[in-house]
């Protein structure tokens, strides 16, 4: 039964986003649907340019002090943590 579960969590995380935006068009107007489908395109592409930046071991060091640049400022003036600014899956403080 875990299994199961699991294995349905799994394809959920691997659903393609145009089954969200199939959900999404009968909640939300036509206008909203298409700004999200194109933010969704646009974080796409900016993940897959940063890839090279964020798995190349020789640069951790650089990826590091430009994640410390960003979250200490917005640490400072937020109250919470800067974990929900991660926009880089797999890349942490």
């Amino acid at each position: 039964m875990i299994q199961e579960q699991k294995a349905a969590e799994l394809k959920r995380d691997e659903t393609p986003s145009s089954s969200v935006t199939g959900f999404l068009g009968c909640s939300v107007s036509q206008a909203n649907l298409e700004r999200f489908e194109d933010v969704l395109a646009f974080k796409k592409e900016f993940e897959s340019s940063l890839k090279a930046v964020t798995q190349d071991p020789s640069l951790k060091a650089f990826v590091f002090k430009c994640q410390k640049a960003i979250f200490t400022p917005v640490n400072s003036i937020g109250r919470a943590n800067a974990s929900h600014l991660s926009l880089i899956e797999g890349v942490s403080e």
